[in-house]
């Protein structure tokens, strides 16, 4: 009779836990489709795990589309020289980016092309 550790089992329920809490950006973005996106950035939300900005692009009939751009972690852009005023409503930037699969207007940010002209890295990971 083998013998029971309970104590056991829900350490190991806890310890996977957060393996699947974190997402794969290869199943959610497309790297066969990199875009480049040209507009007024809207909102900008510093926090873990990740950055994420709105970006308002003028589309067909001048109709501006509001784009939702995941970026690298706080601490990753840290790295790649991003400060969280490095990006701020009102500015003008250009966005490479690859889309999202499943949304039209949702994609992975790559680089930026910040208001002062510099490109700055936004996720090393690759995608």
């Amino acid at each position: 009779m083998a013998k029971r550790i309970p104590g056991l089992a829900a350490l190991v329920v806890f310890a996977a836990a957060p393996l699947g809490a974190h997402h794969s950006a290869a199943a959610e973005y497309d790297a066969s489709r990199l875009l480049v996106l040209t507009g007024t950035v809207t909102k900008v939300e510093w926090a873990n795990p990740h950055v994420f900005s709105h970006l308002g692009v003028q589309g067909p009939g001048g109709i501006t589309v509001d784009w939702y751009l995941e970026m690298g972690s706080p601490n990753g852009m840290r790295r790649q020289g991003w400060v969280p005023q490095t990006m701020k409503p009102g500015d003008r930037i250009t966005v490479e980016a690859y889309a999202a699969k499943d949304h039209a207007t949702v994609a992975k940010a790559h680089r930026v092309k910040v208001a002062d002209g510099r490109w700055l890295v936004v996720d090393s990971s690759g995608l």
